[in-house]
């Protein structure tokens, strides 16, 4: 999957417009594009970049590997925990446009 700048626009602008200072991967699915692959895809790289974090004691995303002992099987699935902007993701160019 190729990164889609337009996609993690659309997350960090949800974020933005929350009404609260966290909000969850519930909240990017409902007001967002609703494909899992990409959703996930997208929201590590906004961690990656540092625009989105965990606001839990975990400071996870929600987005939990549960690999089985013995099996090729991995399950990917969503897990809804408090997630925030940080300072970075406030003030990004894809937010706000190139200064």
């Amino acid at each position: 999957m190729k990164p889609d700048l337009d996609y993690i626009k659309r997350l960090l602008d949800i974020a933005d417009n929350h009404p609260k200072p966290e909000f969850d991967i519930r909240d990017l699915v409902k007001a967002g594009p609703s494909d899992d692959d990409a959703l996930k895809f997208h929201l590590r790289l906004a961690n990656d970049q540092d625009l989105i974090e965990g606001a839990g004691r975990g400071r996870g995303i929600g987005i939990v590997v549960d690999a089985y002992l013995g099996s090729s099987s991995t399950k990917v699935f969503l897990d809804p925990v408090p997630l925030r902007l940080t300072a970075k993701g406030t003030t990004s160019p894809l937010i706000f446009g190139t200064p």
